[in-house]
């Protein structure tokens, strides 16, 4: 078993070299888009939310209200969704360092996968991880530094 696992990180480091990391923001776009596309099925039913979206043209009650939200979620940019939806923001940028720099290192291969932690309703951002920190610090400030252990307060009050 030991062996196997070996060898599948191995294949995960080869791997690495050949894979094209998309630019930050626009797969923390992409994220919450589908974030927000899977909420608005879930809340309006898939039927109704795929007619509206079509553009068939069908009249039901309600099909204002589907529109109104997925045009609104079509129009979304970094520092609205900064705003209006802080932990949705997080939680993207936070799949997308482990997607694409934490879970595919060469030293993470056998580790934890999520190196950071978004605490939602509260005003921190927590994380172990150095290439996560060094982004996380470029917009906001480290108030703790432990420990490889970095706390950035991600508020701007």
């Amino acid at each position: 078993m030991k062996a196997k696992k070996l060898e599948m990180v191995q294949k995960k480091i080869l791997y690495k070299g050949k894979k094209a990391i998309p630019p930050e923001e626009e797969e923390i776009i992409k994220y919450i888009r589908h974030r927000i596309d899977m909420n608005l099925a879930q809340k309006y039913g898939l039927e109704k939310v795929s007619m509206v979206a079509s553009n068939l043209g069908i009249v039901f009650p309600g099909w204002v209200n589907i529109a109104k939200d997925i045009w609104r979620a079509s129009h979304l940019t970094i520092s609205k969704v900064k705003k209006e939806f802080p932990g949705l923001y997080w939680q993207a940028k936070i799949t997308y360092y482990n997607y694409y720099h934490g879970s595919q290192r060469a030293g993470g291969q056998m580790g934890d996968r999520n190196h950071a932690v978004y605490i939602p309703y509260c005003n921190y951002f927590g994380t172990s991880d150095e290439t996560l920190a060094k982004a996380v610090g470029s917009e906001f400030n480290t108030i703790l530094n432990k420990d490889n252990i970095h706390l950035f307060k991600v508020s701007g009050e």
